[in-house]
């Protein structure tokens, strides 16, 4: 799933269905406010991320002898009206969480004092129909283009690591010796690249409004040198901020 960023947004957890329970649809309703203003954002589209659980009795092997848990999630979509409220219908049949997100060429969400987790009593029923709302918080989103390369003499040990600042990677590319991108084995850094003719492309969008300014780090080894780099990178909205590594 795309981002999942780095973002944190209002999350709704609800008990195990009874056997035979006939479920009731349930509403999601909030406003989208923006970030620095407070003032509603009209015509924006907003998304929600409905996921269900639930135990499948028919796969079970050593590890989960009863059933096997698995989930499943569908995607919701409207658009914020003339005082930025908006609203979502669904009928879940298992125990479900949501997410409620705004992404789109004009804002994204930014975490807000106001996400809060609701946790609901283990008899709740789903067959009744509940209303929830909250408030979502967006800004103009700024972008930084990360062009990772090795230069110059090049070592099969070479190792760069990459830590951006709080967002969420959007797309990436580039290559490494013909091999895809692997995880990354440092605690604390999100992408990681090994080896000869690393030349690769990887795009950060940020909220670009209330801060101007965000700081990167990075580390390149090479057998036993460790080279550490801290740097801050100016953003603005709606603009890409170019920053090369070369190592």
């Amino acid at each position: 799933m795309k981002r999942l960023i780095i973002i944190f947004l209002l999350v709704l957890c609800f008990s195990c269905k009874k056997e035979n329970e006939k479920f009731a649809e349930q509403e999601v309703n909030g406003i989208l406010l923006h970030n620095i203003t407070k003032q509603p954002l009209p015509g924006q589209s907003i998304e929600l991320y409905l996921t269900e659980s639930w135990v499948d009795k028919n796969r079970r092997d050593a590890e989960f002898p009863n059933g096997m848990p698995v989930s499943s999630t569908n995607k919701y979509s409207t658009v914020t009206d003339a005082q930025g409220k908006f609203s979502f219908q669904f009928t879940p049949a298992h125990d479900w969480n949501f997410v409620v997100d705004v992404n789109n060429s004009e804002y994204i969400s930014v975490v807000s004092i106001s996400n809060r987790v609701f946790s609901l009593t283990r008899n709740f029923s789903t067959s009744i129909t509940q209303n929830f709302s909250d408030t979502v918080y967006a800004e103009r989103p700024g972008y930084i283009r990360y062009h990772v390369q090795n230069i110059g003499l090049t070592y099969p040990a070479d190792s760069l690591y990459l830590s951006t600042p709080v967002g969420f990677q959007y797309k990436f590319s580039g290559f490494l010796n013909g091999l895809g991108y692997t995880l990354p084995k440092r605690e604390g850094y999100i992408y990681w690249w090994a080896g000869e003719n690393v030349n690769a492309i990887v795009y950060d969008t940020l909220a670009a409004e209330s801060a101007s300014k965000v700081l990167v780090r990075w580390l390149h080894m090479r057998t036993d040198t460790v080279a550490y780099v801290t740097d801050s990178i100016n953003i603005s909205p709606h603009s890409i901020t170019d920053y090369p590594i070369n190592y």
